[in-house]
């Protein structure tokens, strides 16, 4: 038993679960939706501007994240993380169903604002009451479990959105009803973090950590650099798919199954042994490996050297995620986890809305190919960190 839960005998298997399930939420938010936008911009065909305003229906709720996660990390220091945890469930509740039933662009689009705020409740919430209730390796295990879960929801989810939205737009978003179902159980088995304050604030009066602000930067920088290269694939393969004469929509989402199934593999066995790996040569090798799957993508023109990248890249996407996760909630003071965690989010998300933006200049020059095409482009840029990075630490052991 860790320190925290021998104060609180509510921390059991079922608090897991529903922080588990909870973080499969995050990663479905947005993208469910993503199949049904062509027939939602018929839907609404009259209004002008639709063009723009169908596809901001996916991409606000990421807009939303950003601006609330640092908000939302705050507040769950100040008034207890179990709080807005429980009000996040319901936002995202409340602002995802919209589709259901709203019939003005406008308001539905206020609708995926509030989801955002839901996701980014649920998101700094799972990691830091995560941190809070346990320490050492179980909390480094549970937190690659959570990125693990997070990586089935994606793929499961996604699948689950597109045949949906065979039926008709509105049907995907009947999936935000889940967390509903969650919320009772998140209500009697996440434990209140004020009853935890004896336990924590004990452990804090002996060893209150300093936030280095060098370190956090530089955990924002990877996820936020690693987010913006992952997002190169689901925004970008369809169309560098259908440029080689080799994909369908069942294709490419066949490959990004891949990609994410692999990504769950990896981070599992991070939970298991990889965490005994010094962190900085497992996040050299995502680099290595995100260079290679990106280089080996801009240079083949068969379906089989598609999979072979995503396989690739997903083992070091894989490492990653939980390797960020961990060190922040590892260096975070109780007292101010939630802020430092939401600040991850607001990272993470701003690497992913801004993917595209950074991709749509090479890709509108220069195509996808070799030898100056975006993937080409990236994955020497990926060479390049894993490649000074590796002098520097051998320069620093060196000095030692």
């Amino acid at each position: 038993m860790t320190v925290i839960q021998s104060q609180i005998s509510g921390v059991t298997g079922k608090t897991k679960v529903v922080l588990l399930f909870s973080s499969m939420m995050t990663v479905m938010a947005g993208a469910i939706i993503s199949p049904s936008l062509p027939e939602l911009r018929e839907h609404f065909s009259d209004i002008q501007g639709i063009d723009i305003l169908a596809p901001l229906v996916l991409t606000i709720v990421a807009l939303s994240i950003i601006l609330f996660s640092p908000m939302v990390g705050i507040l769950s220091d100040r008034i207890g993380r179990r709080c807005v945890f429980l009000i996040s469930l319901l936002l995202y509740v409340l602002g995802g169903t919209g589709g259901l039933y709203l019939d003005s662009i406008w308001i539905l689009l206020a609708s995926r604002v509030v989801l955002g705020a839901g996701v980014a409740g649920i998101a700094t919430c799972t990691l830091s009451l995560a941190a809070d209730y346990f320490e050492g390796e179980e909390r480094t295990g549970f937190i690659a479990l959570i990125t693990a879960f997070m990586g089935l929801g994606g793929v499961f989810f996604v699948f689950l959105g597109g045949f949906l939205a065979e039926a008709g737009w509105r049907y995907p978003y009947l999936l935000y009803v889940i967390p509903l179902f969650i919320l009772p159980f998140a209500y009697f088995f996440v434990p209140d973090l004020r009853a935890c304050k004896v336990g924590i604030a004990g452990k804090n009066m002996k060893n209150k950590k300093e936030v280095n602000r060098q370190t956090v930067i530089l955990i924002y920088t990877l996820i936020f650099v690693g987010m913006v290269i992952f997002y190169l694939l689901p925004t970008q393969l369809p169309f560098f798919l259908r440029g080689k004469g080799i994909g369908s929509a069942v294709l490419a989402g066949s490959a990004l199954a891949v990609l994410n199934l692999t990504q769950v593999g990896i981070t599992l066995w991070y939970r298991s042994k990889g965490h005994r790996v010094d962190k900085k040569y497992l996040i050299l090798l995502f680099f290595l490996f995100a260079g290679t799957a990106n280089l080996f993508l801009s240079m083949i023109s068969t379906y089989a050297g598609v999979i072979i990248s995503m396989v690739i890249f997903g083992a070091g996407f894989g490492l990653l995620i939980p390797i960020c996760n961990a060190w922040i909630t590892d260096i975070a003071p109780d007292e101010s986890r939630g802020k430092l965690v939401g600040g991850l989010n607001t990272a993470v998300y701003a690497g992913q809305f801004l993917s595209p933006v950074l991709a749509w200049p090479v890709v509108s020059l220069f195509g996808y190919g070799a030898p100056f095409g975006l993937y080409s482009v990236f994955g020497a840029f990926c060479m390049l960190i894993c490649f000074a990075g590796a002098v520097v630490f051998l320069f620093f052991r060196r000095e030692r």
